[in-house]
């Protein structure tokens, strides 16, 4: 419980027990008084869909959508809220970061186009494919993107690879060049990514999920010494213990 009537539940991955994980333990807190509640998404790198979507359930009305899926030959599908939901009224938020990606970005996208919910933190990693297996005559398997991710508004959540596989992966290092992880100011999106939530509010698209309320990178816990290897390690142990 971080106040009387507002808790807190960190979500690290979208697994197949993770809604019952997550059930578990909002009750434990309903039972302590929460009334609203604050979903930590930071660093959770993603998992299955329907867990993205059973959790999105919680919090929105019955029909809304969620997230649907489209490609260049893949129509279009809908993933749409059910009537049982755990909270519709709480008031939410939603927090994440540069290495929140997949599921947790359609939960985030979901919520903040439907203005469910405050997301507080920084761009997302901005990962939103649909890929299908094949299995080759080897034994091996091939994996080939047949769609994208998009959030209700039309928000495409992938971010582009039009300029190279090696600029996709080194994306976040131009990040932190361009200050963006420090300051808001240095994000600049064009009018064409421009969005609109549900209570007209602008969001934008192009990759990723832009927070409501950013939130800068503290760097002020890393040192020259924690940069080695040895050091690496034991500040993770540290911050671990902590």
């Amino acid at each position: 419980m971080i106040t009387p009537e507002t808790g807190y539940i960190n979500l690290n991955r979208f697994a197949q027990t993770s809604l019952q994980e997550f059930y578990d333990a909002a009750s434990k807190l309903s039972l302590q008084g929460m009334r609203n509640l604050i979903l930590d998404l930071r660093n959770n790198s993603g998992g299955y869909l329907g867990t993205a979507v059973d959790l999105s359930n919680q919090f929105l009305k019955a029909g809304k959508l969620i997230v649907y899926t489209e490609g260049i030959h893949s129509p279009r599908e809908d993933y749409t809220s059910s009537p049982n939901g755990y909270s519709r009224t709480a008031k939410l938020v939603v927090m994440i970061n540069e290495n929140s990606a997949s599921a947790s970005e359609i939960v985030s996208g979901a919520v903040q186009d439907w203005d469910r919910a405050i997301i507080v933190g920084r761009r997302s990693f901005g990962k939103g494919l649909v890929q299908r297996p094949f299995n080759l005559p080897d034994s091996s398997q091939v994996r080939l993107t047949t769609a994208r991710y998009h959030t209700p508004s039309g928000r495409c959540i992938q971010k582009s690879y039009s300029e190279g596989v090696d600029k996709y992966y080194n994306d976040f290092a131009r990040r932190v060049k361009r200050g963006e992880l420090i300051h808001p100011d240095s994000i600049k999106f064009p009018d064409s990514l421009k969005f609109y939530t549900a209570k007209k509010r602008v969001v934008y698209g192009g990759g990723g999920i832009m927070p409501d309320v950013f939130i800068p990178w503290d760097s002020t816990i890393i040192s020259d010494y924690t940069w080695t290897s040895a050091g690496r390690m034991s500040s993770i142990f540290l911050w671990r213990l902590c």
